[in-house]
């Protein structure tokens, strides 16, 4: 449905009735909730993509007012942005990755595999928990200075990946599903 993977979803739920390729596009018919069928994953990447930037900015000009050390030069601010560079960067790529392969899938004609259904699920839960966990991660390092929501948007994404992680496409309870699914079970939800 999305020419490129990096485009946002305008709904909340997949397609139930197929969509045909036709000249110029595609003809959808059934019901379609909101025009969705993109993996969501797009918001809680963002919010932490965000706050990742955001603290490198804070960070590198900021200093311990007790000791005058640099936030950059001190070891456990390199290891959280390392940390947080490194999950951001994976939970992408996962998304990316599980939806190309569906999407390779589903142009060619045939029905993606139970791996590849679970991926799309997975890729997505990871990006909501994933990009929750960054956040926390950013909120903690730069600390006290965070919770004021006119000096900086920590708190705000702190609020508002709490909140989206209570979405059914951000819940990891989705997982006892998939679980079934990759365990050649029935796979226990109607949107995997």
């Amino acid at each position: 449905m999305y020419p490129r993977l990096d485009m946002a979803t305008s709904g909340w739920i997949y397609p139930v009735a197929p969509a045909h390729r036709v000249e110029g596009g595609y003809r959808v018919s059934g019901q379609w909730r909101f025009g969705s069928g993109s993996s969501m994953a797009g918001v809680p990447l963002g919010v932490a993509a965000d706050a990742l930037e955001t603290a490198r900015e804070v960070l590198a000009g900021k200093g311990d007012r007790v000791t005058g050390i640099l936030y950059r030069d001190m070891p456990r601010v390199q290891i959280a942005i390392s940390e947080a560079t490194a999950r951001l960067g994976s939970a992408r790529s996962y998304v990316f990755s599980s939806l190309e392969k569906q999407w390779q899938r589903l142009e060619s004609g045939e029905e993606p595999t139970d791996q590849e259904r679970a991926d799309v699920w997975l890729s997505r839960t990871n990006a909501f928990q994933a990009g929750r966990d960054l956040v926390r991660l950013m909120y903690d390092t730069i600390g006290g200075s965070a919770i004021y929501a006119k000096k900086s948007p920590f708190d705000r994404h702190l609020r508002d990946m709490e909140t989206a992680c209570q979405h059914v496409a951000g819940q990891i309870k989705g997982w006892e599903g998939v679980g079934s699914l990759l365990l050649g079970g029935p796979g226990g939800h109607a949107l995997i």
